[in-house]
């Protein structure tokens, strides 16, 4: 298992361990809800992720803490909250396709769900 400097430390810790408990419990592969690329008729491309939680307190949690970190810089992705589950699509405001500043927001929005593991 090599080191992801990609991700935060504790997505490292995470992975490590996810992959220690599917080894020993599991003797099928699962596969991870990931990130993945949509592309809209080459109309615009975005990233879109779908986070299932326990409670509604959770999503509420969840919810406002993206709004309030990324409403600093006027780039809310599009929200859909449907029963335990939320939807989120990130967009680029300048160009039809994915930049870094997308990819660092899904990576922020990737450690706040990580967060409420210790909530």
């Amino acid at each position: 298992m090599l080191f992801n400097f990609s991700k935060s430390i504790l997505q490292n810790i995470n992975t490590i361990n996810e992959n220690i408990n599917i080894a020993r419990h599991n003797p099928i592969t699962v596969n991870q809800n990931e990130w993945k690329t949509v592309d809209e008729k080459n109309s615009s491309i975005y990233l879109s992720k779908v986070y299932y939680f326990k409670s509604y307190d959770n999503i509420i949690y969840f919810i406002n803490e993206i709004i309030k970190e990324l409403s600093k810089n006027k780039n809310v992705p599009k929200i859909i909250i449907d029963k335990n589950s939320v939807e989120i699509m990130i967009f680029s405001d300048f160009i039809a396709d994915i930049t870094e500043l997308e990819i660092n927001i899904s990576k922020f929005i990737d450690e706040i769900y990580d967060d409420i593991r210790y909530i």
